[in-house]
């Protein structure tokens, strides 16, 4: 669709597939990394104690490891890999704790369960 509207631009065709696919990859990939990482903010506890089973750790390494890996490659910071990962991990861990922490306390796991809305 994007390509069609990028061709009524007068642009040649090899310009406007070139452009509608990385915008479209962009857009997939934000998206991705958005909920990939709001998901991964409230379950963070329970992934890194699948990481002790062999059965469930390759999929809790890649769940873990996915949304900070994304933004260090959107964000590009001048922060290494390794430490920009750390640092990401440590504070995901930490809103997550605050987050179960406030669960517990008020004896409630709607902060923890999805919520569906429509757009307004």
């Amino acid at each position: 669709r994007l390509h069609r509207v990028l061709r009524r631009t007068g642009l040649p065709a090899a310009a406007c597939a070139v452009t509608a696919v990385r915008v479209s990859g962009r857009s997939v990939l934000s998206t991705g990394s958005g909920l990939g990482g709001a998901g991964t903010v409230t379950t963070l506890p329970l992934l890194l104690v699948a990481l002790a089973p062999r059965r469930t750790r390759a999929v809790a390494v890649v769940t873990v490891l996915a949304p900070p890996l994304l933004e260090l490659l959107a964000r590009r910071p001048a922060l290494g890999p390794a430490t920009w990962t750390a640092l990401r991990l440590v504070d995901d861990l930490a809103y997550a704790s605050g987050v179960w922490r406030g669960c517990w306390t008020a004896r409630t796991t709607a902060p923890l369960r999805p919520r569906r809305s429509r757009p307004r």
